[in-house]
């Protein structure tokens, strides 16, 4: 192993350290860090203690969001850990590990070990976006389950006849992309330039893939329908919401303040493989990134977020990787130290967001005063944020708050029973952001708010009210060294 080879191996270990520190530091955190993430755990327990309330024709209890795939594999950890967040963490530092993994076995094909090693690390660097893959949503498991369908399936070259698919490798890589979509269903717009791109390659291999992946989701998707009593479809067209073309422009610049270098990057690897005369977009690995790509359209939709690009990053390191791999001269003496310095680079200077000891006591703060509601009140409660409460209180999630506005104004099946509920004080707490409308003139005029607590996710700040009845004697009493308050 000479000198440069050395410098690449040992900065490529140390920005997977980095990240990996920065991992186990945020699964010591026993509570939420998004404040969505309950939504995610609480499906898992749904699915544990009722199955059949996973997707309701209603949206009190608010239905799955996604596919079921993440609370089967949630489950267990539900079932077996009273406090699930810290497991489930631990859970998600292994489909993280998945993707430097896939991203190895990919650039590994086309390039030395040490590059394929430093492409692991560069996929993980960005700590200030990457961190997304250890919080308990779905983004995470989904690109780990759509990269190691593309270990099983990408062609090496985009020729004609330089690949074939058997029926076994046809059939597990159809496995692993139908997994991706069954934990998000926008997984379909990352996966199908995979599948249709071996129809480029060899026709009788993409229309096998192409009818394996085709017969196993529309199997799939009629016994989640039966299953569900057509519930599945149901909360699925919860997700139509206004379009905003402008949100494209705002959430594609974050992501591109914090990624600029590894394009950067990606461009110099093209030339040094042009200039190696190796007609770069011919590689299997441009699927990947035409699947990246693919989403972009949907960033419009409000409710999306520069996660939608996390994909395309994995897929640029890929392609990156694979480039440099097959270039020569100093192009490859020096490419997997350019990689791992350029890593390592990223990992020291971006901030991975971690929670406080003051963090952690105004959460707990919080979510005791949330256990001590539903003892002393003995009825459930509506949590407009964070959903967390919502597992903490032992119940289905009422309402998905990010979604309220939206399904109040259009009045979608279940809604109505929130204002009702609100005018027979039917909850024992209400906690949250604000209700709209005629909810937030019925909050006033049977609850009091007692409290509030400024929790902190990985974004910053959020105050969320406390309300109980207005007959209620319990008191909101804040320990000191929080940043909880009393009314």
């Amino acid at each position: 192993m000479n000198k440069a080879t050395r410098v690449a191996v040992a900065a490529s270990l140390l920005a997977l350290g980095i990240y990996a520190w920065q991992a186990v530091s945020l699964t010591r955190y026993p509570w939420d860090w998004s404040p969505d993430e309950g939504l995610f755990l609480e499906y898992a327990r749904r699915l544990v203690q009722d199955p059949v309330m996973l997707y309701p024709r209603s949206v009190t209890p608010y239905p799955a969001s996604h596919g079921p795939l993440q609370p089967v594999i949630l489950a267990p950890i539900v079932a077996l850990f009273a406090e699930p967040i810290r497991p489930a963490r631990v859970l998600a530092m292994g489909w993280t590990a998945l993707i430097a993994l896939a991203v190895y076995r990919l650039v590994r094909r086309k390039a030395t070990w040490p590059q394929a090693l430093a492409c692991a690390a560069l996929v993980l660097a960005p700590l200030d976006l990457t961190f997304w893959f250890m919080l308990l949503r779905v983004d995470g498991l989904m690109t780990a389950f759509w990269l190691l369908g593309a270990v099983v399936l990408l062609p090496e070259r985009l020729e004609r006849g330089a690949d074939r698919l058997s029926w076994p490798r046809a059939g597990v890589g159809a496995l692993l992309l139908l997994a991706a979509v069954l934990v998000k269903l926008s997984a379909i717009l990352h996966t199908a330039p995979l599948v249709l791109g071996w129809l480029l390659v060899d026709v009788a291999s993409g229309l096998r893939l192409a009818s394996l992946v085709g017969g196993g989701g529309l199997a799939a998707l009629l016994g989640l329908q039966v299953a569900t009593a057509g519930g599945f479809l149901w909360a699925m067209q919860l997700w139509k919401s206004p379009f905003q073309p402008s949100l494209i422009a705002l959430h594609g610049w974050i992501f591109f303040d914090s990624t600029w270098m590894v394009f950067l990057f990606a461009a110099f690897c093209l030339l040094a493989a042009t200039r190696a005369g190796i007609r770069p977009f011919r590689d299997g690995a441009l699927l990947l990134m035409l699947g990246g790509l693919a989403i972009v359209p949907s960033m419009a939709r409000l409710g999306a977020w520069w996660n939608y690009l996390l994909p395309l990053l994995c897929a640029t390191v890929v392609l990156a990787g694979r480039w440099l791999g097959c270039s020569t001269g100093r192009f490859a003496r020096f490419g997997p130290s350019l990689t791992a310095l350029l890593a390592l680079a990223l990992a020291a200077s971006r901030t991975f967001p971690l929670p406080t000891l003051e963090d952690e006591r105004t959460a707990r703060a919080f979510y005791d005063f949330v256990g001590e509601a539903v003892r002393h009140e003995r009825k459930p409660i509506l949590a407009t944020r964070p959903e967390y409460a919502y597992y903490v209180a032992g119940q289905p999630t009422e309402i998905e708050g990010a979604s309220i506005d939206q399904v109040w104004a259009a009045r979608v099946p279940g809604i109505e029973l929130i204002r009702e509920r609100l005018d027979a004080t039917s909850y024992g707490l209400v906690v949250g952001l604000g209700l709209p409308g005629d909810l937030g003139a019925a909050l006033q005029l049977r609850y009091r708010r007692v409290g509030s607590c400024e929790l902190r996710f990985f974004y910053g700040l959020t105050a969320f009210t406390l309300h109980l009845p207005r007959d209620s004697s319990l008191r909101f009493a804040p320990p000191p060294g929080t940043r909880c308050r009393a009314f």
